[in-house]
């Protein structure tokens, strides 16, 4: 059984890709046994969320180590949003997610569709030489 964190951003249907989140403690290699013991474990977890849609076509890994989550990434900004907790035995990314997303709600976060995608603003009052730090 793995010791990750394990999150799943997901969006409905079955154009929709799924991706499966990993936070682990180990290098490379032990990130991708890691990785395959998730993907093994969580497939009835991934049959309740998704229903219908195909669980068990290949997920898409994001593998991080919990330094590099605290590093931050882009990644994270939709996370607080889009995603469901399948595991999550310490509360580390849970808590890091809620976190991000109080400091967003807090600078006015906003997420703008355009052409097809997705842009954030951090800080819509945002003044010239100000630096914003999420």
């Amino acid at each position: 059984m793995p010791s990750a964190t394990l999150r799943a951003h997901y969006k409905r249907g079955p154009e929709s890709s799924e991706s499966l989140f990993v936070v682990a403690p180990a290098g490379r290699p032990g990130r991708l046994a890691e990785f395959e013991a998730a993907e093994s474990m969580t497939l009835d977890a991934r049959r309740r969320v998704w229903g219908e849609y195909d669980v068990t076509s290949d997920l898409s890994p994001v593998i991080k180590t919990p330094a590099e989550v605290k590093a931050g990434s882009p990644l994270f900004l939709d996370m607080t949003l889009h995603c469901d907790v399948l595991l999550d035995r310490d509360g580390f990314l849970v808590s890091y997610l809620e976190d991000l997303g109080e400091r967003m709600a807090k600078l006015g976060s906003r997420r703008h569709a355009r052409k097809g995608g997705y842009y954030w603003e951090y800080k819509p009052d945002l003044k010239p030489r100000e630096v914003v730090a999420l």
